[in-house]
């Protein structure tokens, strides 16, 4: 497109559309739209027109989460609940993330242990690190004409909550083994129960151990301690899980549990001569007032690795099989497994006792019938006898979270588990090849380089392990970093990204090598791995990316000009998109990719700072917006100064500052 064209197109289409846009953005649609301006350093944006408001009513809620009705934000923001303390505003007591402009019905968790009667629905900004809440910090409170924005509303548990009174019981008993046993547990909502020693003084001491338990009543719970640390007297303790859930954090937001104004715990012996005398109390198990029965058979202790044992529910009967076998490779083969629903079998060492001690393999099973189920694990400790254990998938499905909700399958007070040997190859030569099951281990990291860690994948020959940005649609994008694999279970394998195209999520995934060997074709003849037409991938966040947006202006005559970004590339908006939201998303976004940023906007030359704002992406990533309308870049744009997305179907034009 030539500079003519550029100039007139941009006089009779883009200025006409962006003038629409400053009237849009006046105060009397201010309800419909408004800018969301950054507050960062490098840039300062003036706030939108409107004044901070909060809606919040009177209402039951479940005990963990509050509803906001309403709340108008000139940017960025944060709702926080307050809870009150002698009348007044107190601590906040839980937040989350708000869009500038409107707000509609607004869940916000809250700390239970800190709740009260009656609360605060405060708006803070969100000033710092856009997306980090940072109060005590930069994220202070929203102030209309000198006043914070904080409405107070009475909140009342729902009744089916309210009724679940948190109880312990646990009996005196040998923890000689490092093995405690809860005979009983009930929970509002989901929680831990750790043990803690007991001072000289009575005074309750250090935590030597803990597990998670579900909302309602949880049995036969057995948390790992070190016995070394052991006292004559010790105490367990429940816990609610109001932080990162599935994370312990006490001390922290996992406050102790209470039950009429008193924390909820109970002291027992550990000495073997009091475990003698006392036996365990049968424990109650469901409503009796419903017609659920009243108690349990007498428990005995079953180890379990530190984790909350689960019972399978439905007609499936678990089992597993596994026969003695040389360890092939890096794995081992377990016959038959049978599992209600989808699991894990997990290979563990075995102690002096027989019983499992160390987890050193672990590979996903379908729900029902799996044969053959090849388990990578560690070949330096599969010897002698191992336990091959079934346990459930109960957390973030396909990633193992053991100890965690990943806990092993109990019919009664019995695992589900074989014993097998490793024994010696017939012919003294090395194993018979195994096709091993494609997988990839890969946890969220915080960026440290210009590199990403998995820390396992298993490859059924020289494969690609690759990583993909995330497009803002929360789908797999483009693929910016790559490492050659060997055939086999890889450890820590190390990946390097290109920075500059990273998101704060990223993508691991197998792609085989079928072209020319160890070079990347794809797309082409490297196509990705799939089994069962499932793709073998991994999400995982890279947490500290920091993506700063320079927005420069592009002169193309004294009276002409359009915007573009840092590299030269030239912007775009969207007639489609309303103000304040795009609607570009599936094949849309490959073609037009969103100006993102978590970092600074930083404005060129000319730019007017007070028409730069973000808007938040279903995914959570934020968009640049000139006016409220969301930019983008063209895919056909190869080289600064192109222009070739200008007028595509009547619909994408060029920005003028």
């Amino acid at each position: 497109m030539n500079k003519n064209t550029v100039k007139s197109i941009l006089h009779f289409v883009v200025i006409p559309f962006l003038a629409v846009l400053t009237a849009c953005s006046s105060p009397a649609n201010a309800a419909n739209y408004q800018v969301k301006p950054l507050t960062q350093p490098a840039v300062t944006v003036t706030s939108a027109a409107g004044s901070p408001s909060v809606t919040v009513k009177d209402q039951e809620y479940d005990g963990t989460t509050v509803i906001v009705a309403d709340a108008f934000s000139v940017g960025p923001g944060w709702m926080v609940i307050h809870n009150q303390e002698n009348g007044v505003l107190g601590p906040p007591i839980g937040y989350t993330q708000i869009n500038a402009g409107d707000n509609k019905n607004i869940a916000v968790k809250i700390d239970p242990a800190q709740a009260t009667a009656v609360m605060y629905a405060m708006m803070h900004v969100d000033a710092g690190v856009i997306g980090k809440y940072e109060f005590p910090g930069p994220d202070v409170p929203a102030m209309d004409n000198g006043e914070m924005v904080a409405p107070a509303f009475k909140a009342t548990v729902h009744s089916s909550e309210a009724a679940i009174t948190p109880s312990i019981t646990v009996v005196d008993q040998d923890v000689s083994s490092g093995k405690v046993l809860i005979a009983s547990v009930t929970s509002r909502g989901p929680g831990w129960i750790d043990v803690h020693t007991q001072g000289a003084d009575g005074k309750m001491g250090s935590q030597i151990g803990y597990t998670a338990v579900k909302s309602g009543i949880n049995q036969n719970i057995v948390i790992n301690i070190d016995p070394t640390k052991a006292t004559p007297v010790m105490e367990a303790m429940l816990h609610i899980d109001a932080g990162v859930i599935g994370k312990y954090e006490a001390p922290g937001p996992d406050a102790p549990q209470q039950a009429n104004g008193q924390m909820v715990a109970q002291t027992f012996r550990t000495s073997p001569a009091a475990a003698a005398v006392n036996t365990p109390t049968p424990v109650a198990t469901g409503n009796p007032a419903a017609g659920g029965p009243s108690t349990a058979p007498a428990i005995s202790p079953t180890p379990d690795m530190g984790m909350v044992m689960t019972t399978p529910s439905g007609n499936v009967t678990p089992l597993v099989k596994v026969s003695d076998q040389p360890l092939a490779g890096d794995a081992v083969t377990v016959d038959e497994v049978v599992s209600a629903g989808p699991g894990w079998i997990v290979i563990y060492t075995t102690n002096a006792n027989g019983q499992p001690d160390q987890p050193i393999g672990h590979a996903a099973v379908k729900d029902g019938e799996n044969f053959n189920v090849v388990v990578p694990v560690d070949p330096t400790k599969a010897k002698g006898t191992l336990y091959a254990q079934l346990q459930v998938d109960a957390g973030t499905v396909g990633v193992f979270e053991s100890p965690g909700a990943d806990a092993p399958v109990m019919v009664g007070v019995q695992m589900i588990a074989s014993t097998f040997k490793i024994s010696a190859n017939a012919a003294g030569g090395p194993a018979s090849p195994v096709i091993l099951q494609p997988s990839i281990t890969v946890s969220d990291q915080v960026l440290e380089s210009a590199t990403v860690t998995a820390a396992q994948v298993v490859s059924n020959g020289n494969w690609w392990l690759v990583i993909h940005r995330q497009n803002p649609d929360g789908a797999m994008g483009a693929i910016i970093g790559s490492a050659l694999l060997k055939n086999g279970v890889n450890k820590d394998v190390v990946v390097k990204i290109d920075l500059s195209k990273a998101t704060p999520f990223l993508y691991a995934a197998l792609n085989e090598d079928h072209g020319v060997i160890g070079q990347l074709e794809y797309p082409g003849p490297d196509v990705p791995v799939m089994v069962n037409g499932i793709l073998i991938n991994q999400k995982f966040a890279l947490i500290g990316l920091v993506q700063d947006v320079t927005i420069d202006i592009q002169k193309v005559s004294n009276t002409v000009s359009y915007l573009t970004d840092g590299n030269g590339m030239s912007l775009y908006i969207s007639l489609k998109d309303v103000q304040g939201k795009s609607n570009c998303s599936a094949a849309c976004l490959a073609t037009w990719r969103p100006v993102l940023v978590n970092g600074k906007i930083i404005p060129g030359a000319g730019v007017n700072v007070a028409r730069l704002g973000v808007i938040t992406l279903p995914d959570g990533t934020h968009q640049v917006t000139y006016l409220g309308a969301p930019l983008y870049t063209y895919s056909k744009d190869v080289n600064p100064g192109d222009t070739n997305g200008h007028g595509v179907d009547g619909v994408w034009f060029l920005v003028v500052p």
